[in-house]
């Protein structure tokens, strides 16, 4: 299952990554850039070429299990979201190359759908792998 975690710059997303990372059966598909896209009835979550400095699994893919928004916070905690706002935030982290009014309604259309399917969450978290509980990762 793939855990997508977003946020702002220092919010903590390559942090948890290493986090989970280190965690048996845990793969991370991606350093800072990961394609999402609705197939055969469900989201998923697949590596690019553009790898980073980590090294990532090369065509990796796994089902969007969680669309989770990170708060550094004193204790593990998940709060679900609005799906108004998490939209606005979710748009705010997407790559996406717009140069037409077509396209741009294309990505707003799938930031929709992607919330709809995946319920947003606000993930507050300290820098410490029991963080997987939280997530259901064991």
């Amino acid at each position: 299952a793939a855990h997508l975690f977003l946020g702002d710059s220092g919010a903590g997303k390559s942090t948890i990554a290493a986090l989970l990372d280190e965690l048996p059966g845990v793969t991370r598909l991606a350093d800072e850039i990961v394609a999402v896209r609705p197939m055969d009835g469900t989201w998923k979550a697949y590596s690019i070429p553009f790898m980073g400095k980590v090294e990532l699994p090369a065509h990796g893919k796994a089902k969007v299990a969680s669309v989770s928004f990170l708060e550094q916070a004193a204790d593990h905690k998940l709060e679900p979201m609005a799906r108004g706002p998490s939209i606005s935030s979710l748009l705010r982290c997407a790559l996406a190359y717009v140069n037409d009014s077509k396209r741009a309604q294309n990505t707003l259309d799938a930031a929709c759908e992607l919330i709809l399917a995946v319920p947003p969450q606000t993930l507050f978290f300290r820098a410490d792998p029991s963080v997987a509980g939280v997530l259901g990762i064991t």
